[in-house]
């Protein structure tokens, strides 16, 4: 079994806690959402209804008319898909390149991929010493052979971004060479940084998915996309069967694309609140690490993974993470009541140490 954030049921099930009394820091959705477009959407039973007992658009060109917007970019350069998960295995489906380098501690689907398309993958250890931030000049140096990058911008777990004028400064050493680079963007809407989605016109060896899931906290309905160069779209969208959208999640993600407010509002009150719970995690004598988004990385002077799920506490456990191990919990910022009551519960098991 792969180790994601999220894992309510296990903890339920170990700990004999019940699921509705597990507070999950490990799952790095939006604790805002989802949008009141969306949740007004699958309140209506009718259209609930519809969505599952009639086919769905043969092809998401509304939603892929709306991305393009939201995006802006040319239509011919986007396309919404099955989750960005499944995008990932679909960019080594596509691409097949032999080599990858992928910088560590990441997420580790981006290695599970490369692994099942039959994939070198060469690591490239982010230092701790300089809080796993990524150096170009080092990245730089060890691309040589390499048949594509993966860049997770914001990073996961770390929540470290490269500014976009160092990222493209990258894209463009790798297209000089034929190097594909893969940008993940998932976490970018959780900050006010820029993207390189609109470079994707530009250069042809540059690909960026993004999620839904996330911002929106929609996980269920398993929606992405893609921006990337239109020869790539027209291979993908070959490469893609008809109906791979549900007519709901197609809906859902119409709804998301109309709430633009949503993701500011969701941003200025996630800001304040994690710098409140990173300043209580610090005052009790733990490192946590810089951080662009609303989730990052925490040192542990002892292993407090368990002693906080038996007190029906969530974290994210860093021993799937290359480079990291039991003493590392990644933590998402939530509500000011659970986020209170995190800081109560750590204060507790640490005086007890």
């Amino acid at each position: 079994m792969q180790i994601h954030g999220g894992n309510i049921r296990e903890i339920s099930q170990k700990f004999g806690i019940p699921e509705e009394k597990v507070i999950d820091f490990s799952s790095n959705l939006n604790p805002f959402g989802p949008p009141p477009g969306v949740l007004k959407l699958l309140k209506n039973r009718e259209r609930i209804v519809m969505g599952w007992t009639t086919h769905p658009p043969v092809f998401p060109g509304a939603l892929r008319k709306a991305l393009a917007v939201h995006l802006g970019v040319h239509v011919e350069n986007v396309m919404p898909a099955p989750g960005s998960s499944w995008l990932i295995y679909k960019v080594f489906e596509i691409l097949r390149p032999k080599k990858v380098l992928i910088p560590q501690p990441t997420f580790g689907e981006y290695e599970r991929a490369a692994v099942a398309y039959r994939c070198s993958v060469r690591e490239h250890p982010l230092p701790k010493e300089n809080g796993f931030r990524l150096d170009v000049e080092s990245i730089c140096r060890n691309l040589k052979g390499q048949e594509m990058l993966i860049v997770c911008n914001p990073n996961n777990p770390t929540g470290y971004y490269l500014p976009c004028d160092e990222l493209e400064g990258l894209v463009q050493y790798c297209s000089n060479r034929g190097c594909w680079v893969l940008v993940d963007e998932a976490f970018l809407p959780f900050t006010e940084e820029k993207g390189m989605v609109k470079k994707v016109e530009e250069y042809t060896n540059l690909i960026v998915i993004g999620s839904f899931t996330k911002i929106y906290t929609v996980p269920g309905i398993r929606l992405g996309y893609t921006a990337a160069p239109k020869g790539f779209i027209e291979v993908l969208i070959q490469r893609t069967p008809s109906w791979s959208l549900g007519g709901l999640a197609q809906e859902v993600g119409l709804a998301c694309l109309r709430d633009r407010a949503f993701v500011s509002n969701s941003r200025v009150k996630l800001v304040r609140l994690r710098d409140e719970l990173v300043n209580g995690l610090k005052g009790l004598g733990l490192k946590v690490y810089p951080t662009f988004t609303h989730y990052f990385l925490v040192e542990t002077p002892i292993p407090l993974w368990e002693p906080l799920a038996e007190h029906g506490i969530l974290t994210r456990h860093c021993g799937s993470f290359h480079g990291l191990g039991e003493r590392f919990l990644r933590i998402a910022t939530k509500r000011e009541q659970q986020n209170s009551h995190l800081i109560k519960t750590l204060t507790t098991i640490l005086w007890k140490r």
